[in-house]
């Protein structure tokens, strides 16, 4: 397998990971979004860190032999700066979510809280 190749197929996981976490999202399951999150933000760190340990490198036979180094193409660039604009941008979503569960079980709690004392 290329490394052109690895790149893209682990792009496309990445982009699937984010879908998943996107949809748990919308759909108020946040203590899985939660999870998934630090899972993405982990392959992400990863992917991140495999490109940048290939730019610049001699890799494989030709790299090896003619000293030429590699330099990824700019489409994988573009995909991890669209990948950590995706990341921050679920995290805030998901932010909003927690503290808005929050502050309606917070409310849920006081208005208990007033009721039990109304009834006394």
């Amino acid at each position: 397998m290329t490394i052109e190749k690895e790149f893209r197929e682990e792009g496309l996981a990445l982009q699937r990971e984010f879908a998943i976490l996107e949809r748990m999202i919308n759909e108020n399951e946040i203590e899985m979004a939660t999870e998934e999150l630090s899972f993405s933000k982990m392959m992400l760190t990863s992917y991140i860190e495999k490109i940048k340990t290939a730019d610049g490198e001699k890799i494989g036979v030709i790299g090896k032999i003619f000293r030429h180094p590699y330099h990824v193409p700019e489409e994988f660039m573009k995909i991890v700066i669209a990948m950590v604009a995706k990341e921050k941008q679920l995290s805030k979503q998901l932010n909003k979510k927690q503290e808005k569960q929050h502050n309606q079980a917070n409310r849920e709690a006081a208005r208990n809280r007033r009721a039990g004392k109304n009834a006394n």
